[in-house]
């Protein structure tokens, strides 16, 4: 088992609620940067959510769904009815990535600092959508 797919096992059954992942203020970033980030990362969470649905039990599991719309790349991460979609626009030549949660109404823009957040993204889900 890889070092979160442990994390994940662990988890079940126990209240981890620290898990926060690290974002900073969303910014204009040339189109071919924002491009090849938004694959990264998106990337890395279809191999994340794999590993999670390998070691939670029976019932509700972590979804991945994709969207393209007019200028935009977006993927969500659900589980129950916990959400969060990382979405990058792109326009006059710039990309705007940014992580949209729920729970987040009424804050500045804010964008995942990095692939290395996406596991902290995914507990923070599982621990949300507990009863």
């Amino acid at each position: 088992m890889t070092p979160f797919m442990v994390r994940i096992a662990e988890l079940v059954g126990s209240p981890e609620a620290g898990a926060v992942p690290s974002t900073r203020p969303s910014a204009p970033q040339p189109v071919g940067v924002g491009a090849d980030r938004h694959v990264a990362v998106r990337s890395l969470a279809e191999q994340l959510v794999c590993e999670a649905n390998a070691v939670l039990p029976p019932g509700p599991r972590l979804t991945l769904a994709d969207e393209v719309v007019d200028g935009r790349l977006d993927f969500t991460l659900a589980y129950g009815s916990s959400r969060a979609r990382v979405s990058t626009a792109f326009s006059g030549g710039r990309s705007y990535a940014q992580l949209l949660r729920e729970d987040a109404s009424g804050e500045d823009p804010v964008e995942l600092e990095d692939a290395d957040a996406l596991p902290d993204l995914i507990v923070r889900l599982l621990v949300d959508a507990r009863p």
